[in-house]
């Protein structure tokens, strides 16, 4: 257990947007020995995020950096440049091709995290093939026991309302309880090596002292499928939203070297985003999709390690409470069945089988590529269907009780 080297090279300030914040983890030294380095002052230490490279890549270094949260995401000016600032304690271990980051979420600056605990992180690795960039949500948690923990957004919380589904940490913050003790924390295996990485790693170029900044370049808002029902004869259907507990939109990447034209972008990494709306479409016998709307910003990455202004991303901000639906003219033939009786029937238990769908986000038009979506059934987030007669209710993939999606059949 060693102490990270903090570099001291310049000095950050918060914008007036508000600033980025960066959990940096840097001094990785003997490169081919196991490593971990830890900050004075950790206390309460969990997984943050965990990490592994494609094959063949051992990794050398980790830097974590934890951006504003949506609201001043949203409302930072087209231009505006947002700044890092250093997380003060964490830890982080490395084994060949993996790592792993710890710290308390009672360490975390209180500005990286949402009114529902949740953090946005944009990870680079130095490797000695180059630099590895990911993007992934964690969301700050306490469980039971009072015991502050990170965890994926997609695991389910206390489902209670008011004051009591939270609970204060020792840092003050106040944090959505865990249904129970297995959350799980987020497992990062998509990464992009960007331009240019890696002739730096091969000759040894020094590494300046650490630190991002993000400008923004635009912003749009897009039409989100987030659910399906496809109910059959004179049965009707229909999709609730609740305060809405949000879902992981895909992240879109963009990169180029120095001088070289932008690429095309890429579908890659997802971000959680939520807002405290609700709504419930009028029923239907049709079969049909639930679309909402939702704000992406595009923001442009300087770092002054691995990234000088190399990667633009378009990553979402927020969702705009607007609703809409699409009729579908085609049916499944799912066979995953069960014999229901006449009645209501609905799908609103996380822990199983999310909602994805992999060109949910209508961006086509902007960007020649639609992204994802993946979000956990919840007493926030259900269908519902209306069964006039006995049925058989169908899941996607597994028995309807945990499906993805839904249907039924006569």
């Amino acid at each position: 257990m060693r102490k990270p080297k903090f570099s001291r090279g310049f000095a950050l300030r918060w914008t007036a947007a508000a600033a980025v914040l960066a959990l940096v983890i840097g001094g990785a030294q003997a490169a081919g020995a196991d490593q971990t380095q830890e900050a004075d002052g950790s206390s309460n230490q969990t997984i943050v995020i965990s990490g592994e490279l494609p094959a063949g890549v051992k990794a050398q270094d980790v830097e974590v950096y934890l951006l504003p949260k949506d609201k001043d995401l949203r409302d930072a000016a087209v231009g505006t440049t947002l700044r890092a600032l250093p997380f003060s304690a964490a830890t982080v271990s490395m084994k060949g091709r993996s790592f792993t980051v710890s710290a308390g979420p009672d360490q975390a600056p209180r500005a990286a995290l949402d009114d529902q605990g949740v953090a946005f992180l944009n990870v680079m690795v130095f490797t000695d093939r180059g630099t590895y960039q990911s993007n992934s949500s964690v969301r700050a948690v306490v469980d039971h026991r009072g015991q502050a923990k990170w965890v994926d957004t997609a695991e389910e919380l206390v489902r209670v309302r008011g004051v009591a589904a939270r609970q204060a940490t020792p840092g003050g913050l106040l944090l959505q309880r865990l249904n129970d003790d297995t959350g799980k924390s987020v497992m990062l295996t998509k990464f992009s090596l960007l331009p240019g990485s890696s002739a730096r790693a091969r000759s040894g170029d020094p590494t300046p002292y650490p630190g991002c900044s993000y400008r923004k370049k635009g912003e749009r808002v897009r039409s989100a499928t987030i659910g399906t029902t496809y109910p059959v004869g004179n049965d009707t259907a229909t999709m609730v939203v609740n305060s809405s507990t949000g879902a992981s939109y895909g992240v879109a990447s963009s990169f180029h070297d120095p001088g070289e034209a932008w690429g095309a972008f890429k579908a890659g990494s997802s971000k959680h985003t939520s807002s405290g709306w609700g709504f419930q479409w009028a029923g239907s016998n049709r079969g049909r999709s639930y679309r909402k709307g939702v704000e992406y910003g595009l923001f442009e990455t300087w770092c002054a390690r691995g990234c000088a202004g190399c990667l633009r991303q378009w990553f979402p901000t927020g969702e705009t409470g607007g609703t809409s639906a699409n009729r579908l003219t085609t049916r499944p033939n799912w066979t995953k069945c069960a014999r229901v009786a006449r009645g209501k029937w609905w799908r609103d238990k996380s822990g199983e089988s999310a909602y994805s769908y992999g060109a949910a986000v209508k961006f086509a038009s902007v960007i020649g590529i639609d992204l994802s979506i993946s979000r956990q059934y919840n007493s926030s987030q259900k269908i519902l269907y209306t069964l006039r007669a006995k049925r058989r209710m169908c899941g996607s993939n597994t028995w309807p009780s945990n499906a993805g999606k839904v249907m039924s059949r006569r």
